[in-house]
């Protein structure tokens, strides 16, 4: 222990002072560090160097965090903006404005030819009509209405910008060319049953006119159409015995459940084509406008209300509430013959 203190004296006294000179302990702690330092400079600079060069690197990273940050918040701002705009004025983002679209036409026409008379390429290479500018909104209405009941959907188109109608009949046939290789035939019903309602229409005259803009008026129309709603043909006494027992027939005794399917459906199709089935009275809305920056004249541009009647999708079908009248005249079929059985057996015991 004498030889370890005289040590630390001889290394205070080398750097010629005391402990008490120094006003550190050169042995201990953060002493031991100074002093270490005093006694060889150059690892003193070269140590400040380092832990210069370590604060330089995190205030370069943590500027550049707070660069990339307001970066992506002036990207998201900007595109918020961005969406507002487009809100406002009514553009379609990413594809752009009638007045992009109008002076695209040469670069669409070499992707896609030319065009015929009185119409244009959208963005995505389809017609798109400019309309007729000589007729008056009513005019376009009445046109279109008899363009759809002729099922004439070249006047339908020409008429009409994003018709529903004509989207979801034109629709029917990619997806009926489809259904041959899968043996689907629900589409082709559906597809028949859309058809013949639009062949029933029958416009009897303008309920009400909305005038919106001077480029936009809606009309409610009362019309006429096929009731897919009434169902009463069905349950009369010699209907209902002769499709149930020919369901039957196809379902359990020859196993054919496509077979059945399809007998019901030509069923239908049959009564609905025969000029007997129900028709209705419906009030429906269309909305009909003009696009300034195509030059256009009046199209109709909403017509929901006709598609969705056409396709009655807010009832329950007359095929689904056959099929569930059979399946409940089939329970019944089999418990009463259990029953006949039952009594026979125990009426020859």
């Amino acid at each position: 222990m004498a030889t370890a203190k005289g040590k630390k004296s001889d290394s205070a006294k080398t750097m010629g002072n005391t402990k008490e000179d120094l006003g550190y302990d050169p042995d201990r702690g953060i002493g031991k560090v100074i002093f270490f330092f005093q006694k060889n400079p150059l690892y003193f600079i070269v140590a400040a160097v380092v832990v210069a060069v370590l604060v330089g690197l995190m205030m370069w990273s943590g500027i550049s965090q707070r660069n990339a940050d307001r970066a992506e918040h002036d990207k998201i701002s900007s595109e918020i903006d961005k969406q507002l705009s487009a809100a406002d004025q009514g553009t379609d983002i990413g594809k752009g404005t009638d007045q992009q679209l109008l002076a695209s036409q040469d670069s669409l026409k070499e992707s896609f030819g030319n065009p015929p008379s009185g119409y244009i390429w959208n963005w995505g290479g389809d017609l798109l009509s400019l309309g007729d500018t000589s007729m008056t909104s009513e005019e376009v209405l009445y046109a279109y209405l008899k363009g759809i009941s002729s099922l004439d959907l070249a006047t339908v188109r020409k008429y009409s910008r994003d018709s529903a109608v004509y989207t979801t009949y034109s629709s029917y046939f990619d997806e009926v060319n489809n259904a041959t290789t899968t043996g689907d035939s629900d589409m082709g019903f559906e597809k028949n049953l859309y058809r013949q309602a639009m062949l029933s229409l029958q416009v009897d005259s303008i309920a009400s006119t909305t005038l919106f803009t001077n480029n936009k008026v809606s009309y409610t129309v009362n019309v006429k159409m096929l009731d897919y709603s009434d169902k009463t043909f069905t349950d009369s006494a010699e209907n209902r015995a002769s499709i149930f027992e020919t369901l039957d027939k196809y379902t359990n005794s020859e196993d054919d459940k496509t077979k059945a399917k399809q007998y019901l459906q030509d069923w239908l199709l049959k009564y609905y084509t025969g000029g007997k089935a129900k028709l209705y009275d419906k009030q429906v809305d269309v909305t009909i406008q003009k696009y300034p920056d195509l030059n256009t004249g009046w199209l109709v541009s909403i017509d929901n209300d006709l598609d969705n009647s056409f396709k009655y999708s807010d009832g329950n079908g007359v095929y689904s509430y056959v099929m569930s009248n059979y399946q409940d005249w089939y329970i019944d079929k089999v418990t009463e013959d259990a029953k006949k059985e039952a009594d026979k057996s125990q009426a020859n015991q």
